[in-house]
């Protein structure tokens, strides 16, 4: 795959992120009747984008930049707990009721508070889906930005679409501004290809921050799920499951697919993501690294001197070989002959008639 990526690239890419994330808005409008069914796609989109593409990317740069993957664990734990913090506020709000309620206490009466923490989770879960998926873009763009192919693009363009039906369908159901936030997911693509382009980021800060991103993601997809179940009392429509399942798994498997197909089976492969080609290529000529010739001390590749390989044992001579056919061949004719004489040999009568006949002879 050629890289694609001057200046003028650089910003039709995030153009094209930015167009495809507003298509993604635009489907969650046009369908508010079926929010629910949008939360189930949406949703699983976002955590299969998360497992399958960012956090790989995040493990496969820590691997080739030497960064320890500890590192990637905490702080993709860092992120989850980020979002979960800022969704598991409760707070209580009072139904319309009028000022002069019989009950005593008025609105603070007994069984007029009730908990909003599905509509505090939705809102929450929108601003922390906006935070996530503008860090994660900037990041993304900022590394594309050096290193790209057009593959990778159209996967930007795919899941962005998505990234933008979950952001809209949050924001609107906890009625919140959406146009800020949106704003915002489209020109973080920008700023990070400008950042990667002008003053690229550390490398040894890209796979932590990229972990980060991934775990926020994760984080808001679980809660998008909860919040579809809550919306049918914890059991949505079956076509609405079937339709969602469906589609995640139309979008999952070729990305699965592209993800495994090579790295697993061909380190040097035209499949294989970069940072796993260039981790086992610098690690080639490292000592102490497992497949590396300097490893071993000496090549992988057998001299003209070399010994030939072993035999499994000596070469018999001819005589030695046909003493043992000789053997073989009596040993089954006797087996035949004891077959045909239903158990017996012939020797025994033949040896009796011998004695027989000396018998008869001497008397």
């Amino acid at each position: 795959m050629t890289p694609i990526y001057p200046v003028y690239a650089a910003g039709a890419t995030a153009a094209g992120v930015c167009a495809s994330t507003l298509a993604g808005s635009l489907m969650a409008r046009r369908g508010a009747r079926r929010m629910t069914l949008w939360l189930l796609i949406t949703s699983g989109l976002i955590l299969v984008v998360a497992l399958t593409e960012v956090l790989p990317d995040a493990w496969l740069d820590a691997l080739r930049d030497r960064v320890p993957t500890a590192q990637i664990v905490v702080a993709a734990a860092l992120g989850y707990a980020a979002v979960s913090l800022l969704t598991r506020r409760e707070h209580h709000g009072h139904p319309l009721v009028r000022l002069r309620s019989r009950r005593p206490g008025g609105r603070h009466a007994p069984g007029q508070h009730r908990q909003v923490r599905p509509a505090t989770q939705m809102m929450f879960g929108g601003v922390g889906t906006a935070m996530a998926l503008a860090s994660h873009r900037t990041i993304e763009s900022a590394a594309v930005a050096m290193t790209t192919s057009s593959m990778i693009v159209v996967s930007l363009l795919v899941h962005s679409a998505s990234e933008g039906l979950t952001l809209t369908a949050l924001l609107d159901t906890a009625r919140q501004r959406l146009r800020p936030w949106l704003l915002l997911a489209c020109v973080s693509p920008t700023v990070g290809a400008l950042v990667g382009l002008v003053v690229p980021l550390p490398a040894h800060a890209i796979p932590i921050l990229l972990a980060i991103a991934a775990g926020e993601l994760v984080h808001t997809a679980l809660l998008g799920l909860k919040l579809a179940l809550h919306r049918n009392g914890g059991r949505p429509p079956q076509r609405h499951r079937a339709v969602a399942a469906l589609t995640v798994l139309l979008v999952a498997a070729p990305l699965i697919l592209a993800r495994t197909g090579g790295s697993l089976i061909a380190p040097d492969g035209p499949g294989t993501p970069a940072a796993l080609r260039d981790h086992s290529t610098a690690t080639a000529g490292l000592p102490g690294v497992p497949g590396s010739p300097s490893a071993s001390g000496r090549s992988l590749t057998p001299g003209p001197d070399a010994d030939p390989a072993p035999t499994r044992g000596p070469v018999p001579s001819p005589h030695e070989s046909d003493r043992r056919g000789h053997h073989q061949h009596r040993r089954s004719h006797r087996k035949r002959t004891r077959r045909r004489s239903g158990g017996r040999t012939s020797r025994r009568p033949a040896r009796r008639t011998a004695r027989d006949r000396r018998r008869r002879r001497v008397t």
